[in-house]
């Protein structure tokens, strides 16, 4: 019995060579968060704490906000917001001069129309917190405004995610 799980544990391990490129950028995300300096309680806080003075939204209902407008679901993940942070921070140490405007094309998808076909939505939702996100990442002092346009990533923010 005891070797049977293990031999499942074994399994879940993603590679390269099974061609799951999701579940490796998932896990990479992933060991990202538990060993950058991202999920550091006093440097990244959450917008449901900032907002919630500001807006007079119950707070049941932030904590379910939709991503985007052509989801149908809120993220199911408590920790989306700090997943998402680790990603746009990759994003842009891979390619760099990224804005709001380019994470609301890469994340967003495809808006169905019932009848009609299929058309690509960017994220409009997702300007909020992309914007909110790219600030806090500023303020933590891993990327800044390039002049070329975009947000680029610092030498100390470089040397953090590495």
């Amino acid at each position: 019995m005891e070797e049977e799980l293990e031999e499942e544990e074994e399994e879940e391990e993603y590679s390269f060579i099974d061609g799951d490129w999701i579940g490796l950028i998932f896990s990479f995300v992933c060991d990202l968060l538990r060993t950058s300096i991202l999920t550091s309680s006093s440097r990244l806080t959450q917008p449901i704490s900032s907002d919630l003075e500001r807006w007079s939204f119950p707070h049941g209902l932030i904590l379910h906000m939709k991503t985007a407008q052509f989801k149908e679901l809120a993220p199911y993940d408590p920790d989306w917001y700090n997943v998402r942070a680790a990603s746009m921070a990759r994003k842009i140490y891979l390619r760099g001069g990224l804005g709001v405007g380019a994470f609301s094309r890469i994340y967003g998808g495809s808006k169905r129309n019932g009848s009609r076909p299929p058309i690509s939505a960017k994220a409009r939702v997702l300007l909020t917190v992309a914007r909110h996100v790219l600030q806090q990442l500023a303020n933590m002092n891993i990327i800044d405004i390039d002049p070329k346009g975009g947000r680029r990533i610092t030498s100390s923010g470089q040397r953090d995610l590495d």
